[in-house]
């Protein structure tokens, strides 16, 4: 095992002096090749990127002063992208506050209408539980209770009766009295 690890050993040291050897000869560039595999990696690339500028610098290929234009000039027109974003934002915003006003004014609305509508079904069962009553009473006696009422009140009793049961209590009225009611009661 020994010789085996002593074998492999001397493989690796050997393959590293071809390695430099190669590399002082200029037939093999391996920082290249080191470079392209770490700028693969997401984690090193920023860092690759800063040392690919250094060796630019130091070789005297890149003015930073360029760069650094040219890095504020992004910087600028990135700066203008988001202002552009917030803008439309804010925008959006005030949109949907509209909306959530509006959609609060339609719920006050829908409440409102909701609470008559119960308050109008109370009141056309009210109305009807009296209907029912007058009908089931003798003709005399309910159209003496319905001259006491008001003309609107006894009218919309009345429109809850049965044409049989109306023309049996209207006889029994004053025919003035008898006629507003048929008139309140028609509409016409």
């Amino acid at each position: 095992m020994k010789k085996f690890f002593l074998a492999v050993l001397f493989l690796l040291f050997s393959l590293l002096v071809a390695v430099v050897i190669f590399a002082k000869l200029g037939f093999i560039q391996p920082s290249e090749y080191i470079l392209a595999l770490l700028e693969r990696l997401k984690a090193t690339r920023p860092y690759i990127e800063v040392y690919k500028t250094g060796l630019e610098y130091k070789e005297g290929l890149l003015n930073l002063d360029d760069v650094l234009k040219e890095r504020q000039a992004k910087l600028a027109e990135l700066e203008e992208e988001l202002k552009v974003k917030e803008r439309e934002l804010e925008q959006w915003e005030r949109e949907l506050k509209a909306k959530e006003e509006d959609l609060a004014e339609a719920e006050a609305r829908l409440a409102e209408r909701k609470e008559r509508l119960v308050k109008e079904e109370e009141a056309l069962g009210k109305l009807d539980r009296a209907a029912a009553v007058y009908a089931k009473m003798e003709p005399g006696p309910a159209a003496k209770i319905l001259l006491t009422l008001e003309v609107e009140e006894a009218a919309a009793i009345l429109k809850h009766m049965s044409e049989k049961d109306i023309t049996e209590i209207l006889p029994e009225m004053p025919p003035e009295r008898a006629a507003e009611l048929m008139r309140a009661v028609t509409g016409s």
